[in-house]
């Protein structure tokens, strides 16, 4: 029986932080889910960066709410150039998850980003 994927590894720039005056927006434009994917509170991993089009680099979920809890401004970016703001939320279990929010509302848009 093959074993699943693995989640992915944290970047190997561990001083690499969002950016927050030169470039004040950061992109989300990849995601790691685990099983089902059916939900925000499944992104494990997001692959960010600090340009449109810069390298990405993996970060946990808990990481990127804490960024922008700190401040720090994310948004959603697909591949044919829509984007979404990303916030902070909290399940009522407490779980602390990322998601993209739509005229008050939870939307979808980081879980229609490409997988890793």
């Amino acid at each position: 029986m093959a074993a699943g994927p693995q989640a992915p590894q944290r970047s190997s720039q561990p001083d690499h932080h969002p950016a927050r005056e030169e470039h004040p927006m950061n992109y989300i434009r990849s995601i790691y889910v685990d099983h089902p994917g059916t939900s925000n509170q499944h992104i494990t991993h997001v692959g960010w960066s600090a340009t449109p089009t810069g390298p990405l680099t993996t970060t946990t979920r808990e990481q990127v709410h804490a960024w922008i809890t700190e401040g720090h401004t994310f948004r959603s970016l697909s591949p044919q150039q829509t984007q979404a703001d990303v916030v902070p939320k909290t399940s009522p279990t407490g779980t602390r998850y990322i998601a993209t929010v739509a005229d008050g509302r939870e939307t979808n848009n980081l879980l229609t980003l490409p997988h890793f």
